[in-house]
């Protein structure tokens, strides 16, 4: 602030924003604002604060860790990015988000701690907006700003569902949440919306990393960093999806007792995820477009021929007189993933499917209803386990982390050195 003081004579952001570009010293200011934001957003190397704050209860780590204080971060960032997004100095700036969004992915991988996971998922988001950010442009501050509302609704609802659960069995490790579904089943169908919403189509998360990487596309190196952060961000996901609908329990599952303030909580935020996706074409042309349009002077033709415009089922990337990608139907996929759900339904009542022993290389152990034992070699009784499932000799390693800090602060340092 001091810096921007010095040299421009104000400190009032829009008509530090009028001057259209920055330069000397008012962009070193700015980088020292970015790196501001980099500590509040929790971006590596600066994310073991927001780990540790997980200890939390849940309902602050849902307002305060996914919704609402770490945007603050990529808040400031996605104010002055008409000062340096599209340009150097900002490419630098979107290279230290890429690559916070990946190594905050392969992190997660290696979590079986569900509030820690989704900790790391909320870094690599925040990570993932501030890229978008730095690249700027209409493309690059509209997936911004639309991935800061869907993802804060999607992630306040993982992080409820993640509390209730553990009020529940006693425990957030993902590996205690087999068979979920038949202790309690309306949190787990909430829960799964959550999941899906950050990783299927048509859900407003995934239509915002598809608008990322449209703007990615000026810069290689964060469109590469981008599409590897997203295939990692599937596994996490996947596996923990998995683990929650995998085990198949005998019986009609009973509604659990959860208190109803709980119940009516994630209700209303999982009724609001679909809500917000099948708005998302209103929301860009009522929320975000005219905030894009006001942060970079463009009028309103300019907007229409050259950015995201939402239409009557989803969202256009234009280029001049060419529309270079759409994301379409969003109405109708969502009306595709309801019917599915209801012909899954209806087969299950049908059918219902058998339990399956699973080969052991040996013979069960008597009296065990879980088909966790069996016999092994000499008579003993074996428990069965999984080994590696996290891959951890590698992603738990410290050094990974360490590592993946020094190469992050270096491109810091390079980032400062641009400017």
């Amino acid at each position: 602030i001091l810096c921007i003081f010095l040299t421009e004579g104000t400190v009032s952001v829009s008509t530090l924003l009028a001057k259209g570009s920055a330069a000397g010293v008012f962009l070193i200011g700015l980088m020292f604002i970015c790196c501001a934001g980099f500590v509040k957003a929790a971006q590596i190397p600066f994310q073991p604060w927001l780990l540790g704050a997980m200890v939390a209860p849940t309902p602050v780590s849902a307002l305060l860790h996914s919704s609402t204080m770490v945007k603050a971060g990529v808040y400031v960032i996605v104010r002055f990015s008409p000062l340096f997004g599209g340009r150097l100095p900002g490419y630098t700036v979107a290279l230290v988000g890429a690559f916070t969004f990946m190594m905050a992915s392969v992190l997660a991988m290696g979590q079986s701690n569900a509030k820690r996971v989704l900790a790391c998922s909320t870094i690599a988001n925040l990570g993932l907006i501030i890229a978008c950010a730095g690249i700027g442009g209409p493309i690059g501050l509209s997936a911004a700003m639309l991935l800061i509302i869907f993802h804060a609704v999607s992630k306040g609802l993982m992080f409820l569902c993640v509390g209730t659960v553990e009020l529940g069995i006693g425990s957030r490790n993902i590996e205690d949440m087999f068979g979920i579904y038949s202790k309690m089943p309306y949190t787990t169908v909430i829960m799964v919306i959550g999941m899906v919403s950050m990783v299927l189509p048509p859900f407003g998360v995934l239509i915002t990393k598809w608008l990322a990487l449209e703007a990615a596309v000026a810069f290689p190196p964060v469109l590469v960093l981008i599409v590897l952060g997203s295939a990692f961000t599937i596994v996490f996901w996947t596996k923990w999806l998995g683990t929650v609908l995998t085990e198949y329990k005998p019986g009609k599952p009973k509604v659990e007792d959860t208190p109803i303030f709980i119940k009516i909580a994630l209700t209303i935020i999982g009724a609001m995820v679909v809500a917000l996706t099948a708005l998302i074409s209103p929301i860009n042309n009522i929320v975000v477009m005219p905030a894009v349009h006001s942060m970079l002077r463009l009028n309103t033709a300019i907007m229409t021929s050259s950015g995201v415009v939402g239409n009557g089922g989803g969202l256009n990337v234009n280029s001049g007189s060419t529309t270079i990608g759409g994301f379409g139907g969003v109405i109708a996929l969502l009306g595709v993933l309801l019917a599915m759900m209801v012909v899954v339904y209806i087969i299950s009542r049908i059918s219902k499917p058998k339990r399956v022993a699973p080969y052991t290389c040996g013979t069960l152990a008597s009296g065990d209803a879980d088909y966790g034992d069996f016999t092994g070699p000499g008579g003993k009784r074996e428990h069965l386990r999984s080994y590696n499932y996290y891959i951890a000799p590698l992603l738990c390693d410290p050094r990974l982390s360490r590592t993946a800090g020094f190469i992050s602060a270096m491109l810091i340092l390079i980032m400062f050195g641009v400017a």
